[in-house]
């Protein structure tokens, strides 16, 4: 089932864990697009990143903490070129 084919999707979390298998799964889904936020690991943030372009979506590394509001705007700034974000 393709039904993210062409969103633009923010993972938070994505470095590991479900936040990973979130990213991952999207891209395996359709998504043109996954912006992967990461706090803790830039090494497994790369590394997820990885799986979801060889699933054929755009992967993003954006840094930052959710509970910051000016670092949540400078992560949802990571979707500007694509014009939306679609999933979060």
């Amino acid at each position: 089932m393709r039904d993210f084919d062409g969103k633009i999707v923010l993972v938070t979390g994505a470095s590991t864990g479900l936040g990973a298998a979130l990213a991952v799964g999207a891209a395996t889904r359709g998504a043109k697009a996954v912006i992967i936020n990461y706090a803790k690991s830039a090494a497994e943030a790369e590394a997820t990143a990885e799986v979801v372009r060889a699933a054929g979506a755009e992967a993003v590394l954006a840094q930052g903490d959710v509970s910051d509001d000016g670092d949540c705007r400078a992560i949802v700034a990571k979707a500007a070129p694509y014009g939306r974000i679609d999933a979060l």
